[in-house]
């Protein structure tokens, strides 16, 4: 079958959402950034993995607000708001520990506001609509903190005029932290950190040959292991995502194939290797690397969805069918509020080829369903058309028509 149902409509820019997510971060406005940066890594484009940490960073944030806003109820009298705003952010918070935590003092509140008269709820202030006033100190700290702690004392020691630069990037302010980060390379040649900032600046701009260089050049100093908590920063990451984008993916895989390994414990790391593998067109061994860490690192969706996806093209595409039925088949269950977040690329590409090979047409009305939920009824031109091929599937022509109307109704 041709590979045409998978191609992916961008409706609007990824780099540029993805921008004015960090924006939305910045100001305070956890709850948008999240929804966009969801969005962006939802579509499987080249900011997947940049959107997804972003995210990560957004939901964080909301989770806190939120856990905020309930204490201050609480302090009101205001308990069954208190903990009407924890259990929204239960559904943000992924710790079971936390959880827990958070379900007990639900608990305590739904008891105390049904024995005490509720007062009337402090108005939560407005959103901080200007990036002025955003307090910076904060913010890099919040950052600084995500990072392992040996590494973020560096960055917490480098001086005001780094701290500026760094945050201007993390801003997405990226003219700016280019040039502030070239004065401090010129008054500053051999400090690793400097070009590791510069690296990463570069590859956001889309400059990878001079990520690549500058990466190499810090590689020896910082080594391969990752210099974040999450495993979503590395040398070796930053080096191998330029040179995917310069299109060298048989030096990646050459490079990251001693460091990549499953038992590292970096998924990151693991999926740049793959994705090397799969842009070679070595598609057995990309299979050899994605079926185990699929088992490696369960919470991950992207191995399940990269293996199908290899599996697909190497003409098992039962075998995807099956690889992608497994994958979504917790987010997917009924009975549980904490069952994880809908994989909408995996969806996507299991209604796709359930429609390709004309099967399961009854399964396909329940994936779109899935699907829908999961976009919050926003479908894209590539929804809408799936939704065409199931009506028309089903004898609906009529159906299928108008599906196939509403995707020309999209702005390009």
């Amino acid at each position: 079958m041709t590979m045409s149902f998978f191609k992916k409509i961008f409706k609007k820019d990824p780099q540029k959402e993805l921008d004015r997510a960090v924006s939305l971060l910045a100001r305070g406005d956890a709850e948008r950034a999240l929804k966009i940066a969801l969005r962006v890594a939802a579509a499987d484009g080249p900011m997947a993995a940049r959107a997804g940490d972003l995210a990560a960073r957004a939901r964080d944030d909301l989770v806190q607000e939120m856990m905020r806003n309930a204490t201050r109820s609480e302090s009101a009298g205001a308990f069954g708001d208190a903990a009407d705003w924890l259990e929204a952010a239960c559904e943000h918070e992924s710790g079971e520990d936390e959880l827990d935590d958070l379900r007990l003092r639900i608990e305590d509140l739904r008891k105390r506001a049904e024995a005490e008269p509720e007062v009337e709820e402090v108005p939560i202030p407005p959103e901080v609509e200007d990036v002025e006033e955003i307090d910076e100190e904060q913010y890099f700290q919040a950052v600084v903190g995500t990072l392992r702690p040996d590494i973020a004392e560096r960055y917490e020691n480098a001086g005001e005029a780094f701290r500026k630069a760094f945050l201007k990037r993390e801003q997405n302010r990226l003219t700016d932290a280019a040039q502030d980060l070239e004065d401090l390379r010129a008054a500053n040649p051999d400090d690793p950190l400097i070009k590791l900032e510069a690296a990463r600046c570069a590859l956001m701009r889309d400059k990878p040959e001079e990520a690549r260089e500058l990466a190499e050049a810090v590689w020896g100093h910082f080594g391969d292991e990752s210099l974040d908590l999450a495993h979503m920063l590395s040398v070796p990451a930053v080096w191998a995502e330029a040179m995917l984008r310069l299109e060298q993916p048989e030096e990646v895989s050459r490079r990251l194939a001693p460091i990549a390994a499953n038992d590292r414990g970096n998924a990151h790391l693991t999926m740049l290797y793959a994705s090397s593998l799969e842009l070679s067109k070595r598609l057995e061994e990309a299979v050899e690397v994605l079926a185990p860490a699929r088992k490696a690192f369960p919470g991950n969706p992207w191995f399940p969805f990269h293996l199908a996806r290899t599996l697909d093209e190497l003409g098992d595409w039962e075998e995807a069918i099956s690889c992608l039925e497994a994958s979504i088949a917790p987010s997917c269950a009924g009975g549980s509020c904490n069952r994880p977040r809908k994989h909408t690329p995996s969806i996507r590409y299991l209604i796709a080829l359930y429609l390709g090979h004309q099967m399961e047409t009854e399964r396909v009305g329940e994936l779109l369903s899935h699907l829908e939920e999961a976009l919050n009824g926003q479908f894209q031109g590539e929804d809408l058309r799936m939704i065409a091929a199931y009506h028309r599937q089903m004898g609906d022509e009529t159906a299928a028509t108008e599906a196939e109307a509403a995707a020309e109704r999209l702005p390009v």
